[in-house]
């Protein structure tokens, strides 16, 4: 077991900070900004931060995480991420189908903020670095440094369940953008649910190996739900 970080350490108050990084780009890249030229450079340093966070803390802060990965398990973490992931996705593309005309009507939102951030030209390059490398530094940023940074403190369960509502937190502002408050809140809460499910995986497979392929599965499939929203508009 790791030794508990004290609550008033500097290097807890710095974690605390770092955490809520990703919410606060969200706000001005996604919300705040409209123009490409600002949006990008916005979301480049949001994702610089979240990248070297992790490492500044523990390198220099002498914040203690566990090991990135525990065990050498590709089989397993293979077999878990693709069922997972896979699993996820037909749900996801069951409940696209089954309401489908209630999420049409928001189409036209999607397709404005597409062009917002500057990715129409280049919808399919998008959604492919998404899918695997923004994926990837999520499930880094969160199951690891997050999560795992929480443990410090906290129970293993607690940081779980906190560290899935974090991970909701900014995918709140996303959704917003697009649909109303009711849609917003059941998604974003699914979403958070997916956070606590992928820490779990991790927890088991002790590797993000596992976590990061049902991630990238998932938002792969969310990008191409978007292409059928906006494909005729």
């Amino acid at each position: 077991m790791m030794k508990r970080t004290p609550w008033l350490s500097t290097v807890w108050i710095v974690f605390l900070s770092t955490i809520f990084i990703q919410l606060i780009g969200t706000v001005f890249y996604f919300v705040i900004l409209k123009n490409p030229a600002a949006i990008q450079p916005v979301y480049v340093i949001t994702k610089g931060v979240m990248l070297l966070a992790p490492v500044v803390l523990v390198f220099l802060f002498g914040f203690l995480l566990a090991p990135l990965c525990r065990k050498r398990t590709i089989g397993a973490s293979v077999g878990w991420g693709v069922l997972s992931g896979l699993a996820i996705s037909g749900l996801t593309i069951l409940v696209y189908v089954a309401f489908q005309d209630a999420l049409l009507p928001f189409a036209g939102n999607v397709r404005e903020k597409i062009a917002d951030v500057g990715i129409a030209e280049h919808y399919l390059l998008a959604a492919l670095g998404i899918s695997l490398a923004h994926s990837l530094l999520e499930e880094y940023f969160w199951r690891w440094y997050v999560v795992r940074g929480l443990e410090a403190r906290l129970s293993a369960n607690a940081s779980l369940w906190i560290g899935g509502w974090l991970f909701a937190l900014h995918h709140y502002i996303l959704l917003s953008q697009f649909f109303g408050l009711g849609m917003t809140i059941v998604f974003g809460t699914f979403v958070g649910i997916g956070g606590v499910m992928w820490s779990l995986i991790y927890r088991r497979t002790g590797s993000l190996l596992a976590p990061w392929l049902s991630h990238a599965l998932v938002d792969g499939t969310l990008f191409y739900i978007g292409f059928l929203l906006i494909r005729d508009l």
